[in-house]
């Protein structure tokens, strides 16, 4: 501006620059963000209206309602499956199954063909009653029933493995059950032929199955062979008397006094 600078000299300068800060405005991005609709979810998974859905849901407590926007995926997978294990328990104590007049036997022929392949290390020798020559099995329980419980006894007619395309239809939220295994077998004093189907477990007590939906195929599986007339039972490998229904089973203090 034309003027001189000296040293030690004060000097004014009037000026509007700098004095005012600018202000900066984000306008923020025009998004959509997809709504997670539980409802039509947890509706379509398992086969219950949308507004019954819906009640179950106002029925939660604020704060767990709250977890759906926290985690959606996490907290539908919770809530469909919780909703599924009430529904799937509730169809096991209230179904019934009702004996056709004309029962569908299925083509037997492909079930159980007049020869059969395995998988080798699946196999064990059936013994004299097998349908086959050899057994295939899952487990080291199944095995050793077939080794120290049907081969060795003389009252055994016959038996056969449930091959695991044979299935007994059940509610979808039960699943559909292959039992183990179909046997013939002659009562205690030879009289009667025994027509018995068994499922063979670590334990006899159906509470202690490890997974919930084995339980529920299980009871399930009672209710279906009790209306055809067939005896259902579950055992180990070390049941005394494997071949006894349920209720004719003894106490197990009574069955070693009459061992000895």
């Amino acid at each position: 501006n034309g003027q001189e600078l000296l040293l030690h000299q004060s000097i004014e300068f009037q000026t509007q620059a700098g004095q005012t800060p600018r202000r900066q405005q984000v306008t923020p991005e025009d998004r959509t963000y997809p709504v997670f609709n539980l409802i039509d979810r947890a509706a379509r998974e398992t086969n219950l209206t949308r507004p019954t859905i819906n009640a179950i849901f106002k029925r939660l407590r604020p704060d767990k309602q709250q977890m759906l926007l926290r985690n959606p995926e996490g907290f539908a997978a919770t809530f469909i499956s919780a909703i599924t294990e009430v529904l799937a328990k509730h169809i096991v104590e209230h179904i019934e199954f009702v004996l056709a007049d004309t029962p569908d036997l299925g083509d037997l022929e492909h079930f159980f063909p007049p020869e059969k392949d395995f998988a080798q290390c699946e196999l064990v020798p059936a013994g004299p009653n097998g349908l086959y020559d050899q057994v295939q099995t899952d487990s080291d329980v199944e095995q050793r029933f077939v080794a120290n419980r049907l081969i060795p006894d003389d009252k055994v007619i016959g038996y056969f493995k449930f091959p695991g395309n044979f299935k007994i239809p059940f509610p979808k939220l039960i699943g559909n059950y292959n039992p183990d295994w179909g046997i013939l077998r002659y009562d205690d004093e030879g009289n009667i032929v025994l027509q018995l189907v068994r499922e063979t477990k670590g334990s006899e007590e159906i509470d202690q199955l490890q997974f919930p939906h084995e339980k529920r195929k299980v009871r399930a599986a009672q209710k279906h062979f009790k209306a055809i007339g067939i005896d259902y039972r579950v055992i180990t490998d070390t049941t005394p008397t494997w071949w006894l229904p349920s209720d004719q089973i003894p106490d197990q203090k009574e069955f070693n006094t009459s061992m000895h």
